[in-house]
């Protein structure tokens, strides 16, 4: 029962704290993967602490797992279920089998339906580029004949970086070429599957603020590391312009775009000066997060670790 109470003030506490002191962080914007890194493992904590909350309540109704568990750690089977008991119960156990089974299966139906519907989108987009599109600038470039300026990518097995005429126009040849980086960035960096996710657990749990947060940030940060990555060469200040130009475009559905999430402030961060963040810093953030993701699972074990550390076993019952 413990083990089940500290995983869900855990989650909450999350909440909380990452909650107040994520959004908009200077450190994210220095180190725009490393702020990504921060909101996933936040996230994704979330959720996997309620889930092994609930296999926590559920584990002394279950036999087989108790035995085996028990047999792995080599602790007494009896203990272990002891350790992990409720006051309530039956009707205790139920309720955390059915809430962890809840949610599971609302992550993974949100999951299917955002996975079909973004193949669905590609495809269509896909389709229409092999009709319409024609050979750009380079090998990988698709330019489609669209009087509204835009540079975007379509992410997957068979990606493509596509142009709009009117974006060919309106960009010189060095806002180009960095738009162009910036979209090869996104695909590198496959930033299409933290934008998933991040969808994902805002749809699967829409009245958690937290993660409606998460993924407003998580799209501004992919947008500013795909900047940091076009710009390693310095033509920050040719990427702002192509910002600028291209702001009036439109990112079709299932794509990433230049213009994509919070161009003001991306424009603002890029004529401003760059500022790394400092070594130290970036380490004490990785073990914090690295502390953030084994939290749940140290928590949900420590009964069991307990239970194999005790050199008896109650009533002369043994794994």
């Amino acid at each position: 029962m413990i083990a089940a109470i500290c995983l869900v003030a855990f989650a909450g506490l999350l909440i909380l704290v990452a909650g107040r002191t994520l959004p908009g962080a200077s450190w994210t914007r220095r180190s725009p993967r490393l702020g990504v890194v921060a909101w996933q493992t936040a996230t994704l904590a979330v959720p996997v602490s309620v889930l092994l909350a609930g296999v926590a309540l559920a584990l002394p109704y279950f036999s087989t797992a108790s035995g085996d568990l028990a047999g792995l750690l080599g602790a007494c089977e009896f203990m272990l279920r002891q350790h992990y008991e409720t006051p309530g119960g039956a009707l205790v156990h139920l309720f955390g089998i059915a809430g962890a089974a809840a949610l599971a299966i609302r992550i993974s139906h949100v999951l299917v339906t955002q996975l079909v519907s973004i193949r669905r989108d590609r495809q269509r987009q896909r389709q229409r580029i092999a009709l319409v599109g024609r050979e750009g600038c380079a090998a990988d470039v698709r330019v489609v004949e669209d009087h509204r300026p835009a540079v975007f990518c379509i992410p997957g097995r068979r990606p493509d970086i596509v142009m709009t005429t009117a974006a060919v126009a309106l960009l010189s040849d060095r806002q180009r070429e960095v738009a162009l980086a910036h979209e090869r960035a996104h695909l590198a960096g496959r930033h299409d599957l933290a934008l998933i996710m991040a969808t994902v657990l805002r749809r699967a749990m829409p009245r958690i603020q937290f993660f409606v947060l998460a993924e407003t940030e998580i799209a501004t940060l992919v947008e500013m590391h795909a900047d940091d990555r076009a710009t390693i060469r310095g033509d920050r200040r040719e990427l702002a312009a192509a910002l600028v130009a291209l702001a009036q475009g439109q990112r079709p559905a299932g794509s990433l775009a230049v213009n994509g999430a919070c161009a003001v402030q991306r424009v603002s961060r890029l004529l401003g000066t760059r500022r790394a963040l400092p070594i130290t810093q970036r380490c004490s953030i990785s073990l914090i997060a690295a502390g953030v993701v084994l939290a749940p699972l140290v928590i949900a074990v420590a009964p069991a670790i307990e239970t194999a550390l005790l050199d008896y076993c109650g009533l002369g019952f043994h794994a």
